[in-house]
């Protein structure tokens, strides 16, 4: 293990960075919402997820498009998404979520989720997280794509609460970091 040598800033064993990154997040992160309800119109479509929010804070990583997203530094990256899903069908149905890769499919990374039914009046509702390491070069960028087996199955942004009082719970909450 690498150990801090007393009085300085290096770290003993790593290698010097170069003069140029002085000054640079060498960690660029991202913290991003979409606070939108995003339906289908078709259960044989494939539709992209929307991110529409961004964290202040967030460095290195940017969202183009409302739906890429796209690193300005290339490295490994771990992108995380919770999706919150909600039917507003009496029959519980399935949505399906995968990444792609610069507009391609990413092989072996679709995920199926089981959305509850409705219970009386109140629509079923689930909450979704999957993460996906991968390799981004400069221009490169990643979406996330989704489909349901029925059009009752959507991404819904539920409001915040009043009593008690909580904070929203958007439909897609995203987090990229450098690993």
């Amino acid at each position: 293990m690498a150990a801090v040598a007393p009085g300085s800033m290096a770290v003993t064993g790593c290698p010097a960075l170069p003069s140029d990154w002085v000054g640079v997040n060498f960690w660029p992160s991202m913290v991003a919402t979409s606070g939108t309800v995003l339906s289908i119109t078709s259960t044989s479509t494939a539709y992209v997820v929307g991110i529409n929010s961004m964290d202040p804070d967030s460095d290195g990583v940017s969202i183009v498009n409302g739906s890429r997203i796209t690193p300005t530094t290339p490295a490994n990256y771990n992108i995380s998404v919770s999706i919150q899903l909600t039917n507003q069908d009496t029959q519980a149905h399935d949505a399906t979520f995968w990444f792609r890769k610069n507009g391609t499919d990413i092989a072996n990374s679709a995920s199926v989720i089981p959305v509850p039914a409705t219970h009386g009046s109140i629509s079923g509702h689930t909450l979704f997280y999957v993460d996906i390491a991968a390799h981004l070069n400069s221009g490169d960028y990643i979406q996330v794509y989704w489909s349901a087996a029925n059009t009752k199955v959507s991404l819904e942004t539920i409001a915040a609460g009043t009593s008690p009082v909580c904070p929203a719970s958007p439909s897609v909450l995203c987090s990229v970091v450098q690993v």
